[in-house]
């Protein structure tokens, strides 16, 4: 297959089908992200690193980041820029260590999902580096400090 036939395969599919196949078979998938235009000073890096049961390093994980509507505004070189009035994911994988960094936008609310499971963290982004799923993060209750109890059901013998 030749880098064409690749361009075919992706634009009739879509990236992240084609990506999940080739995470099947073992490969990864990047696509080229634009220049980030927003200076470092305002923007901070958020890192988690994902094990299993045993301690191994979880490699090729999804880590998905969503952006939370609002009126969040960076100003640089006399520009504004507003990075959460549309709501938008962004997709990262962990690394061969099972660790994924994503620079984001200082004072951004953001939902923090780990794919293939429930879990979720709301964050406002610090002024500092941070681990992603910090509880001192939280906006709020959620499916990591909260999570969900099944109801008890009775049995109802008059239906």
């Amino acid at each position: 297959m030749n880098i064409e036939d690749l361009t075919r395969v992706v634009k009739a599919e879509g990236v992240d089908k084609v990506n999940a196949a080739l995470l099947t078979l073992g490969y990864r998938a990047y696509k080229i992200v634009p220049e980030t235009i927003v200076h470092e000073d305002n923007l901070s890096v958020g890192s988690i690193r994902l094990v299993d049961t045993a301690g191994r390093s979880i490699p090729a994980h999804e880590i998905v980041v969503e952006a939370i509507p609002s009126d969040n505004m960076v100003t640089v070189d006399n520009h504004t820029y507003y990075s959460n009035i549309v709501l938008k994911t962004f997709r990262v994988f962990t690394d061969e260590d099972g660790v994924a960094s994503i620079p984001l936008v200082k004072g951004s609310k953001v939902r923090v999902f780990v794919s293939k499971s429930s879990l979720f963290r709301e964050i406002i982004v610090p002024d500092n580096d941070f681990n992603l799923l910090s509880p001192e993060l939280s906006t709020g209750a959620d499916a990591f400090s909260s999570p969900a109890i099944a109801p008890i059901l009775s049995i109802r013998g008059d239906i």
